[in-house]
C-alpha cells in the first residue's frame, strides 16, 4: 500500500483525507455483503469510521449508540448511516432491536 499525504489545512480538510477511502478500502468493502454494524459509533473513532466505509461503498452502515450528543446523531445520519439506539437496563447495556447485521 503506497502512502498518502494527508491535508492538514483544517480540520474538515482532515476529515476528508481520513474518510477518502483507498482503492484498495474500497475492493474490501465491496466484497462485504449486507450491512455492516459498528458499536459506539458516536465515540472518537466511529463518526469517521462509518464515514469512510459509507464513502468506499458499503451497502449500509448501522451503528448503536447511546447517542447524547443529537448533533453527532444528526451529522452521523446525514453521511448515511442508520442510528440504532443502545439503552440501559439495571447496568447492562443492550440494544433495544437487535439491527440485522452480520458483521459487527
Amino acid at each position: 500500500m503506497r502512502k498518502r499525504k494527508v491535508n492538514m489545512v483544517s480540520e474538515a480538510a482532515l476529515i476528508d483525507d481520513m474518510t477518502t477511502p483507498t482503492p484498495e478500502v474500497v475492493e474490501a468493502v465491496r466484497q462485504l455483503d449486507g450491512p455492516i454494524l459498528l458499536l459506539g459509533v458516536s465515540g472518537k473513532m466511529g463518526p469517521t469510521l462509518a464515514e469512510l466505509l459509507v464513502r468506499a461503498g458499503a451497502q449500509q452502515v448501522m451503528g448503536v449508540a447511546r447517542f447524547a450528543d443529537a448533533e453527532k446523531r444528526r451529522y452521523l445520519e446525514d453521511i448515511g448511516l442508520r442510528p440504532a439506539r443502545r439503552r440501559s437496563a439495571k447496568g447492562a447495556t443492550r440494544c433495544a432491536q437487535r439491527p440485522p447485521a452480520r458483521r459487527v
